[in-house]
């Protein structure tokens, strides 16, 4: 979760290498979105069957997934702010949607299985919508599941972190009961425009 700024002044050396850090936040972020549109997802391309583990640390295969929709996001809890705003902006969407019970499931899937272990990534959901499901693995399985879902995902070493970041595509994917692409939210959707989009998609297929 997001800490309020601390009241007294900040070292200027201190708001130097915050600024860097943000620059080079933002660097990625446009890298991710300026990349070729043939290289985003498209309607109806994507999915693979696989087996992970969840944020209860069981088993959970894609074949739980089928039968109903699925709101799937790709990230990693130590990501500093496209996937706590898009996680956020997933849980707004869905409060005013208000679908049925049960009619679509909130889905994270980690890009950085090393450190995003099933407790880590129950702690981390439990700031957002009830009904999400966290789901981690190991490398090669990840890796299979973002080969599938054409997810672009990077570790990224920079000097001025103690630990790796990732880079990473960040749209969130409708997928429908039988498996299929039905929609590619952006970060241009709000969460009114993904509510209105949901209830039309969702209910107009029931």
């Amino acid at each position: 979760m997001t800490h309020p700024p601390p009241r007294h002044s900040a070292h200027p050396a201190f708001r130097g290498l915050m600024i860097a850090a943000s620059v080079a936040l933002l660097c990625l972020a446009v890298a991710v979105f300026m990349r070729p549109a043939a290289e985003r997802p498209s309607v109806g391309e994507v999915g693979v069957a696989f087996t992970l583990t969840d944020h209860n640390s069981k088993p959970f295969s894609s074949d739980a997934l089928q039968g109903h929709y699925n709101l799937i996001f790709f990230g990693f809890t130590l990501c500093p702010d496209i996937c706590p705003t898009e996680l956020q902006r997933i849980t707004d969407a869905l409060r005013l949607a208000d679908l049925p019970k049960g009619a679509l499931t909130p889905v994270l899937i980690t890009i950085d299985p090393a450190r995003d272990t099933p407790t880590v990534l129950k702690a981390y959901l439990a700031n957002f919508h009830p009904d999400f499901i966290g789901l981690t693995g190991t490398e090669a399985q990840i890796d299979a599941v973002i080969a599938g879902y054409k997810v672009y995902a990077a570790k990224v070493d920079h000097p001025d972190y103690s630990d790796y970041m990732m880079d990473h595509s960040s749209f969130i994917y409708l997928i429908g009961p039988d498996g299929e692409l039905l929609k590619l939210f952006s970060k241009t959707d709000t969460p009114a425009m993904m509510a209105d989009a949901l209830k039309t998609l969702v209910t107009s297929r029931d």
